[in-house]
Order: structure tokens, then C-alpha cells, then sequence
């Protein structure tokens, strides 16, 4: 039956140490036709229960009534592959005879994976970073620790996104929350930015990831990964703040000011607005040209330079004047200008 066995297996004598059986997937462990447990690799002896030269204590007390002896260790192979191997021992006494059968299997795949999990939640609680695996026909498989830094209440049907109850979502973000619902009971791609108010944690700012995929044999499974962007959206609006404070005092000032971007005029003071006699909504998302609409050789219709220019310009209630001014290029957080 040894050779029959598609696990590695052998039968040895208990007390001098002798191989007796071994089958074809144990031969393949090992270099050389060793015939007794000291003559095989260090590593081989510890898992196989065999210590300098005798059987381990925990072997030799086993009782016909206890289960076998389990050993675990990273073994390397002849052709030098790493492989996590599992060994099950079990002493047999028969005739007077202590015979030592053992049972190994590769358990490489299953420890790479716990391996996996382990670092992909240390990498999360450090993120602060949720993930979670849902299926259609099961529910929910997998929720790493932080998958539910937001769980209140009652438990979550199935089908909802775990860890999130509506109740805690702010009503202004109740309809991205809902996009996201939708996305995850039919399966679809989405990226959802929304925020909650938790009753310890307080206002806090959730960026949600739903992606579909298939697994073996065509199942649908959805990955859906949530990420605490608190910091990320108070950094956010303390620039739109400072943005329109400093706009407030820029708006105050009695020189134009009107800021053109790639797609053209974005924003213009109070006193270019009176100048130009237009307010920002008639002439936004337009080239500066359009406030000389009159002189195709205006500087308005040039690019933008560092030098000062001197111009004139006829306001849209008819007014003409002159202008001394300059452009200054400012880069923007997208790497244009």
C-alpha cells in the first residue's frame, strides 16, 4: 500500500533507526538510497520525529488511543525548491517491535497563502485600509480585520456593504452611498467617495472600491476594498478655504485679476469684472482673447510672457482705456500651467 500511497511514506524501525519501507514520492525528498534515519538530511530527521539518534519523548509516549504526532517544517528538495512540508507520525508496536510510520505532505501552497493573508492584513492595518470578498450565491467569504471599522448596529443583510450601516452616512452623501449598493448587487465597477458620522469616531471620510471578477469555472466574485481618505479630504478643503480666502482678499483689490487655465478663463476679480464690464459666468471657459474681440493683434490673443505689456481695451459697455499688465504662469497640481 506504500506504493499505492500518493503522499510520501515510509516504515522504519522505532528503536535502531532502520528504513524498512519507502515509497516513490519519499525517494524523490532526498538525494542518495539511504538506509537508515540518520543517513537522511537534518531537516528530513526532525520532521520524521528523529533526534540524534533516537525517537523524540512525545513519540515513543504515544498511546494507541492518541492521534499521531504532527510536525511542520521548510524543507529544501534535491532540485532546490522550498516546500512546507507536514508530517504525521504514528508509532506501532506490533511483536514486540517499535515501528515508526509516517506520512508526509506538502503543504507549500496552503502556507504561502496564510503567509499572504497575514502580510495583506498587516499592509491593511497599517493603511487602515478594509477588504472584503462577496459572492452572489454565498455572501460574504472574507472580511480582513479593518474590513468593518464602522460596524454599528444591527447585522448587515446580505448583499449590503458589510460594516456600513446607512443609518451612520450623512444625508448629503446618501445618494453615492446608494450608487454604491446598486453597484454592488449588480456587479458592477464603481468608485464611491462618501462620508459617515460614527458615534466615536466621528465625521470621517470613506473611499470605496467595488471590482468584479470570475473565479474558476465562471463564478462571480466581487472585491470590494474600503479606504479611510479622512486626512485626504480635510487636506482638501483646507485648500478650497484658503483658495477662497485668498480670493475673498484678491476680490477686494483694485487691480484686475482674471486666472485662465487649459480650458480658458476660470475666474475673474471684482475689478475685472467691472472693467471688462462682463460678469465671470458671460466669458468663463473661454480664451482671454474674447475680452479684445475687436484686435486679432491684441495681447490678449498672444501667448501668455513674463514681460510687462501696455495696452488698450474697450470695455462691453463701450468705455475705452488704457492697461498696463503682465502675465504670470503658475503651475497647477496637475503639472499644468
Amino acid at each position: 500500500w506504500l506504493a499505492l500511497l500518493p503522499l510520501p511514506a515510509l516504515l522504519a524501525d522505532a528503536a535502531s533507526g532502520t528504513l524498512l519501507r519507502h515509497n516513490a514520492a519519499f525517494a524523490a525528498l532526498y538525494a542518495g538510497a539511504p538506509r537508515h534515519l540518520n543517513d537522511l538530511p537534518d531537516l528530513l530527521q526532525a520532521l520524521l520525529g528523529w533526534h540524534r539518534g533516537m525517537p523524540l519523548p512525545a513519540l515513543t509516549a504515544q498511546r494507541p488511543q492518541d492521534g499521531p504526532l504532527v510536525t511542520e517544517a521548510e524543507f529544501i528538495d534535491p532540485q532546490g525548491n522550498h516546500r512546507w512540508l507536514q508530517a504525521r507520525l504514528r508509532l506501532w508496536r506490533h511483536n514486540g517491535r517499535s515501528l515508526l510510520l509516517a506520512v508526509l505532505e506538502d503543504h507549500s501552497t496552503l502556507h504561502e497563502r496564510d503567509l499572504a493573508h497575514q502580510q495583506l492584513d498587516a499592509l491593511m492595518d497599517t493603511a487602515a485600509v478594509g477588504l472584503a470578498t462577496f459572492q452572489p450565491e454565498a455572501g460574504w467569504l472574507k472580511a480582513h480585520r479593518k474590513g468593518s471599522p464602522f460596524k454599528t448596529g444591527a447585522r448587515q443583510p446580505v448583499g449590503s456593504l458589510q460594516g456600513i450601516n446607512r443609518e451612520i452616512v450623512e444625508p448629503a452623501s446618501l445618494p453615492e452611498f446608494e450608487r454604491l449598493q446598486r453597484a454592488l448587487k449588480k456587479g458592477d465597477a464603481v468608485e464611491v467617495r462618501y462620508a459617515v458620522r460614527h458615534p466615536e469616531l466621528g465625521r470621517r471620510w470613506l473611499l470605496t472600491r467595488v471590482a468584479p471578477g470570475l473565479l474558476a469555472g465562471g463564478r462571480r466574485s466581487t472585491s470590494v476594498v474600503t479606504l479611510d481618505v479622512t486626512a485626504q479630504a480635510q487636506a482638501e478643503n483646507a485648500l478650497l478655504l484658503r483658495a477662497e480666502s485668498e480670493r475673498a482678499v484678491l476680490d477686494s483689490v483694485l487691480v484686475g485679476i482674471v486666472t485662465v487655465g487649459p480650458d480658458g478663463i476660470e475666474w475673474m476679480n471684482r475689478s475685472a469684472r467691472r472693467m471688462f464690464g462682463c460678469e465671470l459666468e458671460d466669458v468663463q471657459g473661454q480664451p482671454m482673447g474674447v475680452l479684445a474681440p475687436e484686435d486679432d493683434e491684441h495681447a490678449f490673443h498672444t501667448e501668455p510672457g513674463a514681460d510687462v505689456f501696455e495696452c488698450r481695451l474697450r470695455g462691453r459697455d463701450g468705455r475705452e482705456f488704457w492697461v498696463i499688465g503682465n502675465a504670470v504662469q503658475t503651475p497647477r497640481e496637475d503639472g499644468e500651467t
